[in-house]
């Protein structure tokens, strides 16, 4: 059986600062997508990993395997973030 599922695009990322308690506690990057979407991720990260990570993990959350949605998302290029399993 094979389905089609259409990945919206990035539309922006921004990387912020949380604070608590008066505090910097971590910096943070915020992924958009043009569905209206955000995906969080700890720490600073580089435009590679932006682009992975925030396909990868909407790839996930459609439902494909690890492996196809590495494959999609560009494998070889960087390495997915950890997953709670």
């Amino acid at each position: 059986m094979s389905t089609t599922v259409e990945i919206p695009k990035i539309k922006k990322a921004v990387r912020e600062e949380v604070f608590g308690y008066g505090f910097q506690r971590r910096i943070v990057t915020k992924v958009y997508f043009r569905d209206g979407t955000t995906f969080t991720f700890s720490g600073q990260l580089s435009r590679k990993e932006i682009v992975f990570n925030g396909y990868y993990q909407k790839c996930r959350d459609l439902g494909m395997t690890v492996e196809e949605a590495a494959i999609f998302a560009g494998k070889g290029r960087v390495e997915p973030l950890k997953e709670n399993q």
